[in-house]
């Protein structure tokens, strides 16, 4: 008998070379990148040889199944029934995947006995899925099936190699096709679904021991010059949502780039600049992250490497910044700060457009990633010497504790900074942020495994709002010391959450967003001083992952709603 289990520790990660070939009615589509990079932290993979995350959609359906084991001492020739429902997969009809796994034997593997084990799964639709599935489940798998190959290192108790072969068939329901006819003009067809992927082991060490300093350098470099080429004749990044988003991506794209260490005299710059101003900001968005990109020029020399040594795991002190901003800068500062206070609902938060009484509001509530921005636009410009009344900040301060989870799971946190010196455990209350409050919850199929309300993106931004606005009324001298505890202990239940939750592989339950989850991710646990969530070195993990997955060209695509 063989051990098939694995042996990572929880701070080890496998790092993996994923060759992917994929077609669609027989045709081969260009994927993202045919050749990838896969990282599987130690943590990821249970007692029982389980691979833990979730698929979020049918194209991440394999992974947990290629990365899964029989855990436990194993006989060559012993087959493994598997059976595993899938009702509530986003956008899908309920179904079940039944099939074996066998242990064929031993085989050499570049001068190495490894184990062989193959597997084959059905994809069988439910015969009776709930009444609503048209309005639910707009994509349905009429057939599928996956065969997989795995050699596993029992000694080292790692999978050395893998591949698979996933073949569906999936409809869409009529009622769909009408919905995207009527909308798009697009005749939805039903489809072959092909894909081929081979895992090759490349690295197997421990995460703390990794020199990320060149690997996080270069991916920057070529990020940067990514963008530089994208930058449109006019100067903007604008292209395909001027009408929406007027100046938005241009001041994220500026506010990456100056962040990155482009010097703000760089002529890409300038010229973003000067488009910048010429547009009519008008949306929470653009208006914040506009606020952000004109502070992002006069960041100083020292405040860059007390951030680089933090992020490398050390301290340096750092005196409160002083922005010299020109007269031009600092009064379209006020002009844009001005449009945000304006723009603030009377409950402290922001939406679309606005979402408040003054201009640009519309009728609709707030949601709270509006208002992350709408937060981190006023930390921007107070930073640069522009004063926010203590009345704002405690309006927003407000919301955001109000709009906190009620209650939670209770926790023990490990709350760490930088070394094993200053780590304390804390009792804590696992308690989250979502989209918006329960008088307005966001769309999700009754009874489904997701929380209603929580996601990771949005408890990162509460996370963030409250250290600011607790910060700003601390620094104003109005925060009451009764409301300092208060906002201290949403933000530990928060990062409790986070602790329970945490992941960078997925926006936890986000629904996609993947990038704006990672920037959120960082955002917060700078903001709140934190380099680790419970065992988690966030930022090494975050920047093996981001690295793994950037694209030849310098850029980071995914299969979902965003391209950066």
């Amino acid at each position: 008998a063989v051990d098939l289990a694995w042996k990572l520790r929880a701070q080890e990660v496998a790092q993996y070379q994923v060759s992917t070939v994929s077609e669609a009615n027989g045709q081969t589509q260009l994927t993202p990148q045919p050749t990838r990079a896969f990282q599987l932290f130690g943590y990821e993979v249970d007692a029982k040889g389980t691979y833990v995350a979730e698929p979020r959609q049918y194209m991440e359906l394999v992974t947990p199944w290629l990365l899964r084991l029989p855990s436990g001492k194993v006989k060559p020739g012993a087959a493994l029934k598997l059976v595993r429902p899938y009702p509530l997969l986003p956008g899908m009809n309920p179904f079940t995947a039944k099939g074996t796994s066998t242990f064929t034997g031993l085989e050499e593997l570049d001068g190495k006995l490894v184990a062989a084990i193959t597997s084959t799964l059905d994809l069988v639709a439910d015969k009776n899925p709930p009444k609503n599935q048209s309005t639910q489940y707009y994509q349905t798998v009429t057939e599928g099936r996956i065969e997989w190959t795995q050699w596993f290192d029992a000694e080292r108790g790692v999978l050395v190699k893998a591949r698979y072969d996933a073949h569906m068939k999936l409809c869409y329901s009529d009622e769909y096709k009408k919905l995207v006819k009527e909308q798009s003009k697009t005749d939805l067809q039903d489809y072959d679904w092909r894909m081929r992927e081979q895992w090759d082991l490349a690295a197997l060490t421990d995460i703390g021991s990794i020199d990320l300093g060149p690997k996080v350098r270069e991916a920057i470099d070529k990020g940067v010059a990514f963008l530089k080429t994208k930058q449109d004749k006019d100067g903007g990044w604008d292209e395909g949502t001027k009408e929406s988003y007027p100046g938005g991506p241009t001041a994220l794209v500026l506010l990456a780039l100056l962040k990155a260490g482009t010097s703000p005299k760089d002529p890409v710059i300038e010229k973003g600049f000067a488009y910048l101003r010429q547009q009519k900001l008008d949306r929470t968005y653009s208006v914040g992250l506009a606020l952000m990109a004109i502070e992002a020029k006069y960041i100083s020399p020292e405040e860059t490497r007390a951030a680089e040594a933090f992020l490398d795991g050390k301290t340096v002190e750092a005196k409160p910044p002083k922005r010299k901003v020109s007269k031009e800068d600092l009064a379209w500062m006020q002009e844009l700060a001005s449009w945000i206070g304006r723009a603030m609902t009377s409950g402290g938060a922001w939406g679309y457009q606005g979402g408040g009484s003054g201009a640009g509001a519309v009728v609709g509530g707030y949601d709270h990633s509006n208002s992350q921005y709408g937060v981190l636009g006023l930390y921007s410009a107070a930073r640069c010497g522009l004063v926010i009344p203590a009345k704002t900040w405690m309006e927003v301060l407000d919301h955001w504790l109000a709009t906190q989870e009620k209650d939670g799971p209770a926790a023990k946190v490990l709350l760490r900074s930088f070394d094993e010196k200053d780590a304390r455990q804390v009792a804590a209350t696992a308690r989250g942020w979502g989209y918006n409050d329960a008088s307005n919850p966001p769309s999700v199929p009754k009874g489904s495994p997701v929380p209603e309300l929580t996601r990771g993106s949005m408890t990162c931004a509460g996370i963030s709002s409250v250290c600011l606005a607790r910060a700003q009324l601390a620094a104003l001298r109005a925060l009451p010391p009764e409301k300092a505890r208060t906002a201290d202990r949403a933000v530990i239940d928060g990062l409790a959450w986070m602790d329970r939750h945490f992941t960078v592989k997925e926006s936890v339950y986000g629904a996609g967003w993947y990038y704006y989850y990672m920037y959120g991710v960082e955002r917060a646990m700078v903001l709140a001083q934190k380099r680790w969530v419970g065992d988690h070195d966030w930022y090494r993990e975050g920047a093996l992952t981001l690295i793994a997955v950037q694209m030849a060209d310098g850029a980071w695509a995914s299969s979902g709603t965003e391209t950066d």
